[in-house]
């Protein structure tokens, strides 16, 4: 919604209700230059005007022998717009078009419309390639070995802000600086040595990373001479930083200061001279590339410091063979989002956690969404919420609160990175929200436990959502009216408590039955509702069950249920306002639309087949938010 370099927007939507078109609006004002809203759908012709927009609504081709039939030309001149009517009168035979008549204008500089090209898009680097995904910036330093800066060690010159490492106990390979084939930029680094087998490579740590959450380590490298057999190159990302402590004086500068390089124990030795690369490394695949090439892993941070690891691992060259030699280049850490739509399993069955406090879910039905607050005892890095909605005709889901499981939720919300946060707040939006009777949850927070990424969940939460009013004189079988198609035949009486059996015995005429119920004054609800729940039982015969509601002008409207058909046992259905449609049979509608403050009687009723006898029983009447 925001301007452009036009003068007027007009908005194209299928949707017909104003006030639902006026809420893309809310809070925009002057903030956006739409001035003409044209909808469709039940084809009526409608015309509001609200915050200086102009809503057509309904405005639709439809066969004039049953309605009016209209269609729209939009004119465009220098100064001003101005859209035409033509209305094609209803019945038969055809009658003369009537117009155009103007009804709208809008005043601007126009000029010829011009199809907008489509963008020149660069050819992307090999740097902004590895960037798509991802959160943030290139965690590494001096990752493509370009700021000019190498520091002498034991074996030959390294990289700022890079570490050498080897097997301590082991052949040393040299670190040299390469210029001749460099990946990207001018410089990379290389690795080598003339006889031996060795295990070597450089590290670096990153810090301030966030537990639990993801990140990807990419680099090219390659290994000549072309051929040389198993050469045994990975990189790996130590997800614990167990070297970090190490390898951990200041190595951005020349010179720098002393440190060991060896990593493990020296089986040649008695003592126990350190730690080895960790068991919990998460490494790339090996290959074997002879030019350059990508490695890539990805891993769960387990600690807020993590090891980015290039490793090579070759066999001892034989006598004839050339230097066998390692490169490396263009290395990038990006902090990416959690892979799968779930922290957890969709098969995953969950204990519920004891440090879960303060769940509050906050409704905002008008929005269709709901906000979800709670508090964890442990700080998290990441944190979801799984959800499902009881509507009027749920199946009961088994409870059990001993375990979670989490696919009998059915949606989910994005997994929300957080950074080590014990107060968590997330948003869900369905439009389920409006028209369900529950709303039934658990909170997901990623956690950092004994030096692990755990999921902890919350016990099951529920809320209700439909604030209602019951129709309580529809209980009584004698408030009901019947009302059936001439030609056919009626009755009803009560069934139960709370239910009214009707009977229906229909003939050759258009097999219709819509029995009335006149509200009381307390029964009638107000504009924030949006639906009628109730209960149906069909006991004999089948059809189309749908709702009518007739308003103090006699407009009626008829309202589509849920209602599935082939089923005998009583189904909880429901009629939405949002799915009415105008009966050309009662007077038009003064207003164009259906207010539910003025809705005087209920009509529940089926449209069968013809000679066929029908049992319906209708119980529970309640209006629904």
């Amino acid at each position: 919604m925001q301007p452009d370099d036009s003068s007027v927007s007009i908005v194209l939507q299928h949707k017909h209700e104003v006030d639902d078109l006026a809420r893309y609006f809310d809070g925009l004002k002057g903030r956006h230059n739409v001035k003409l809203v044209l909808s469709g759908d039940h084809h009526h012709y409608c015309y509001e005007q609200r915050d200086g927009i102009t809503y057509i609504t309904s405005a639709g081709i439809y066969p004039g022998h049953y309605g009016e039939c209209d269609a729209m030309t939009v004119w465009v001149y220098k100064d001003h717009l101005r859209l035409d009517r033509y209305l094609l009168p209803k019945g038969l035979p055809m009658k003369p078009i009537q117009g155009p008549t103007t009804i709208w204008t809008c005043e601007g500089k126009f000029s010829e419309y011009k199809r907008p090209e489509f963008p020149k898009e660069k050819a992307q680097s090999a740097v902004q390639l590895e960037k798509m995904a991802t959160i943030g910036p290139n965690l590494i330093k001096n990752g493509n070995f370009e700021n000019g800066i190498w520091y002498e060690r034991y074996r030959g010159w390294s990289p700022s802000y890079w570490y050498q490492w080897f097997t301590r106990g082991g052949h040393v390979p040299e670190h040299a600086v390469g210029k001749r084939l460099p990946h990207s930029g001018k410089e990379y680094v290389r690795l080598h040595m003339w006889a031996y087998a060795w295990r070597a490579g450089i590290l670096q740590n990153v810090r301030e990373v966030e537990p639990c959450h993801m990140y990807r380590l990419t680099a090219y490298g390659f290994f000549q001479p072309p051929g040389a057999p198993q050469p045994k190159a990975r990189i790996g990302i130590d997800p614990s930083g167990i070297l970090a402590s190490q390898f951990s004086v200041d190595v951005s500068k020349h010179p720098a200061p002393k440190y060991d390089e060896g990593v493990g124990d020296d089986p040649k030795t008695d003592k126990d001279e350190g730690l080895d690369i960790s068991e919990t490394t998460v490494w790339s695949g090996y290959y074997d590339y002879y030019s350059w090439g990508k490695f890539e892993v990805t891993a769960e941070a387990k600690s807020d410091t993590i090891t980015a690891i290039l490793y090579c691992e070759p066999k001892q060259r034989p006598a004839e063979k050339p230097i066998y030699e390692m490169n490396w280049d263009s290395v990038t850490l990006y902090e990416v989002f959690w892979p799968t739509k779930r922290l957890v399993a969709d098969d995953a069955v969950l204990k519920p956690d004891e440090g879960f406090k303060k769940i509050v879910i906050t409704v905002q039905p008008e929005f269709n969404t709901a906000q979800v607050t709670w508090k964890t005892s442990a700080p998290s890095g990441a944190s979801q919420v799984l959800y499902r909605f009881k509507g009027w005709d749920a199946v009961a889901q088994e409870s059990n609160d001993k375990v979670v499981r989490s696919k009998d939720f059915f949606f989910e919300t994005p997994v929300m990175y957080e950074r080590s946060d014990k107060f968590h707040r997330l948003e869900l939006k369905r439009p389920e929200i409006q028209s369900a009777s529950k709303l039934e949850l658990v909170a997901l927070s990623r956690a950092l436990v004994e030096g692990k990424c755990v999921t902890l969940c919350s016990p099951v939460v529920s809320v209700s959502l439909a604030n209602t009013i019951p129709i309580v004189s529809a209980d009584i079988a004698d408030n009901w009216r019947d009302n059936i198609v001439p030609g056919a035949s009626m009755s009803h009486h009560q069934y139960s408590p709370k239910g009214t059996l009707f009977k229906m015995q229909f003939a050759d005429s258009d097999p219709w039955c819509y029995p009335i119920l006149t509200l009381k004054d307390k029964e009638i609800p107000d504009s924030s509702f949006r639906g009628l729940a109730l209960t149906v039982q069909l006991l004999e015969g089948e059809g189309i069950v749908r709702v009518q509601l007739v308003e103090k002008s006699d407009t009626r409207y008829a309202v589509e249920t849920n209602f599935k058909a082939g089923m005998r046992q009583p189904q909880k259905v429901r009629a939405m306002f949002n799915n009415r449609l105008w009966q050309a049979s009662s007077p038009r509608d003064p207003d164009g639309r259906l207010n539910p403050e003025n809705i005087k009687a209920v009509m529940v009723g089926i449209n069968s087949k013809r000679r066929t006898n029908v049992k319906m029983v209708v119980s529970d009447l309640t209006w629904i938010k």
